[in-house]
Formats: C-alpha cells, structure tokens, sequence
C-alpha cells in the first residue's frame, strides 16, 4: 500500500518530468477531437472543461487549431450530414444541417457560410 507522503512524491515526480502535464493533455484532446470526432471549438471547449482543466489552458490548446484544417473538417462533417437529410437543400434541411453543425459545436458564422455553398448539397464526385 502507498501512503499519501509516497503518492504526493510520486505526482510531483510525474509532473516534474511531464508524464502528467494538463495543457500537453489538452493539446492532444483538442487535436483528437478535431480530426478523429469531428467537432467544432465549442463541443471541445465544453469537453476540456469537463476535465476540470484552467481557463488558460483551454485557450491556449483551442488557439493551436489550424484554421484551415478545422473549415475543412466543419465541412466534411455536414456535407456527410447532408447527404442524409430528405429534404436536401430546402429551408427545412438547411435548418436540420444548421442545428447539426451546432450540436457538434462549430460556430454560427461558420455553419451558415458552409450551408450557402451549393456544393455542400451536391459535392463533386472527387470528394466522395
């Protein structure tokens, strides 16, 4: 059994050396979470906050994200959505393709500009 003198020195040890380091953590989560899970900065803002993590370092790890790698992930994401919705370009299936980029957490700005574009709705057959 480890006492609690033994178990603080082990954690000072491990964060000294930096295998326990919150902002590499949150780097890693940001960049996972971006090209693996496709979402936007919001969800892994709220994400990284679940993890107790400071404020700083939240904004510092969402300041690493390449703008262009995360429009392009945005718009992977709802153009895959947007093959699925029935109602294809319409008011209704650009409000459903809207509320979707929201819950993965892109922001406003970015959703609307990306559902303006026709080829959202109809991309060129490379990209499939």
């Amino acid at each position: 059994m480890i006492t609690t003198a033994d178990a603080d020195r082990i954690m000072e040890s491990l964060v000294k050396h930096r295998f326990v380091d919150d902002a590499r953590f949150a780097r890693a989560y940001t960049a996972d979470k971006l090209r693996f899970s496709g979402w936007g900065r919001y969800k892994i803002m709220r994400g990284l906050m679940t993890k107790r993590l400071g404020r700083e370092i939240i904004e510092t790890a969402l300041a690493t994200i390449d703008m262009e790698e995360y429009t392009s992930v945005a718009r992977r994401v709802l153009i895959v959505k947007a093959r699925a919705i029935r109602e294809g370009n319409t008011y209704e299936g650009r409000t459903k393709l809207f509320r979707f980029g929201a819950s993965r957490g892109f922001e406003t700005e970015l959703i609307a500009r990306l559902i303006r574009t026709e080829d959202l709705w109809h991309p060129h057959s490379s990209e499939d």
